[in-house]
């Protein structure tokens, strides 16, 4: 891992953790809802979300601050500076608060994250892969 992707990897648990603490958490390492998790992406660190009822959200952390819900389906990708942080913050606080609806079709799947009263802020269709058996149709928001 380079030094660059070192610091984003800080910055990204930071980001997360500073979202956790707004909402009334602890932070990721400290939270037993929480998993550091082998990397998927080559050497990049990632924790996951694992909450019955609630998506498994994966936060993979490197020059981008990426998000899948589930195995494969990346719905958030923010890029992770200083001058960033407030911006990506907003979004996991968001993302947290969002239930998420997964429809699974016959080639694909779409993705639907939504805050009460708002209209979706997400629609995500991805190709469907073995693993799309995995995913229920409805998640609770994890804060809210």
């Amino acid at each position: 891992m380079s030094d660059q992707e070192r610091e984003a990897t800080r910055l990204g648990m930071h980001i997360l953790d500073r979202a956790l603490i707004a909402l009334g958490h602890k932070p990721a390492l400290e939270n037993p809802d929480f998993r550091a998790a082998e990397p998927v992406v080559g050497d990049l660190p990632n924790i996951v979300l694992e909450k019955a009822g609630v998506a498994p959200l994966r936060f993979i952390f490197g020059p981008q601050l990426d998000v899948w819900v589930g195995p494969f389906s990346e719905v958030v990708t923010v890029d992770i500076s200083d001058a960033t942080k407030d911006d990506a913050q907003w979004r996991i606080e968001r993302l947290l608060r969002s239930s998420v609806t997964c429809r699974i079709r016959k080639r694909s799947i779409e993705i639907k994250l939504e805050l009460p009263g708002d209209e979706p802020w997400l629609r995500l269709n991805v190709r469907a892969t073995g693993l799309a058996s995995t995913l229920e149709r409805h998640y609770a928001a994890y804060v809210g």
